[in-house]
Parts: C-alpha cells; structure tokens; sequence
C-alpha cells in the first residue's frame, strides 16, 4: 500500500468465474442500463468505499471489460465451484489483510442489488464485527454476504469442491450468522437464462 493512503476496511470480492452455460454467453458481459453486469457490481463497490476490489473470472476472459482501477484475476480451477473462485479472491486481497475488516462477497448475476443495500449490510457488519451478515427479504436471505475478517482464514481452508456454508453451518460458526432485512428483492435474484435476462429487459 501507498505511504499516504487510506487504509481499507472492507474488501469485495466479484465472482464472475463460471461458464454461464444456460445464458449462453457471460453473465459480466450482459447489458443492463447501458452498463455491463459487471460494470454495475464494480460500481457499488466503489461507491461503497471498499478496498480492495478484486474480479475473479475463469471460464471467459472478461479482463477487458474490469475497470482499469480494479483487480483481474484468473481462477484456473474455476469448474470446481464458486467457492475456489472465492478462495481465489481471497489470496488476491491477501496482501491487504492488515488492513482489512471485512469481506464483502458479491456475485455477477445479481446487478440490481441497491446500492442502500450493500451500505446498510456494511453498517450492520460494523457495528457487530464477528458476524456474518446477509440481506433477507420477506424472510429469505440472499446476496451480498459480508463476512468477518477472522473468519476469512476459514474459508481460505475449505476444500474447493465444497461450499461456504459448510463454514457457516458449523456449530461454531451457526451462530455468528446474522440476517439484514431489506426492502430489495434483487437479492435473491439470479439471472441464468435468456428468459431471466428478458424479463429483466422488460
């Protein structure tokens, strides 16, 4: 880090590492509002001051379409799951850890989320630092999930195949979790087909 700069406290991680099969073509490199998806997420990041922003694609080269300002990395062993594309993240960001709170993890297929959404879930995750935070609406959590610091090692050391939740499911870590309810239903959104992305168009 620069002499001078400010430290960051919130990191985000972008996972658009998978091969979007069902659409048929990058979920990143869809256009909504005359943004691509992922030009949205990186948006909301940087608004919400985090920092570091990392991008973790695998399946497609989307690298020229990440903001100069924003870190590109390749997960190469994407098609084991979205969780190595998590640990990918991790390990981009790692130089940073001295400085960094919390980790925000965003998804590509989920653009709509509202910017008051991801300010409101890093408010909460301030002020209750050791939980797991995730926005619920009506009652069903979704995406974006922000995640303590000291719980980052943790999922570092999960196997790739597997999940997050099977961190967050352990007796030690269940009770950390933490839910944010928001009126955005863009949080359980997930756009995977040409049919979803059409009625988004609508």
């Amino acid at each position: 880090m620069k002499q001078g700069a400010p430290a960051p406290q919130i990191a985000a991680v972008i996972l658009a590492a998978g091969a979007s099969s069902r659409m048929g073509r990058p979920k990143a490199r869809l256009l909504w509002n005359n943004e691509t998806f992922l030009a949205h997420l990186c948006g909301r990041a940087r608004e919400c001051s985090c920092a570091p922003v990392v991008v973790v694609y695998g399946a497609h080269d989307i690298a020229d379409i990440v903001p100069p300002d924003i870190e590109a990395v390749h997960n190469r062993i994407w098609q084991k799951g979205q969780l190595s594309s998590l640990q990918r993240g991790i390990v981009a960001i790692s130089p940073y850890s001295a400085e960094v709170t919390h980790l925000l993890v965003l998804t590509v297929d989920r653009p709509r989320v509202c910017m008051k959404t991801i300010a409101a879930l890093i408010r909460a995750g301030r002020g209750e630092t050791q939980a797991v935070w995730q926005p619920a609406y009506r009652g069903q959590r979704g995406h974006p999930v922000l995640y303590p610091r000291h719980l980052v090692p943790r999922l570092l050391a999960l196997p790739p195949t597997g999940s997050a939740r099977d961190l967050t499911a352990r007796a030690e870590v269940s009770p950390l979790r933490r839910s944010l309810d928001v009126d955005d239903p863009a949080v359980l959104e997930n756009f995977d087909s040409p049919e979803d992305l059409d009625d988004l168009l609508r």
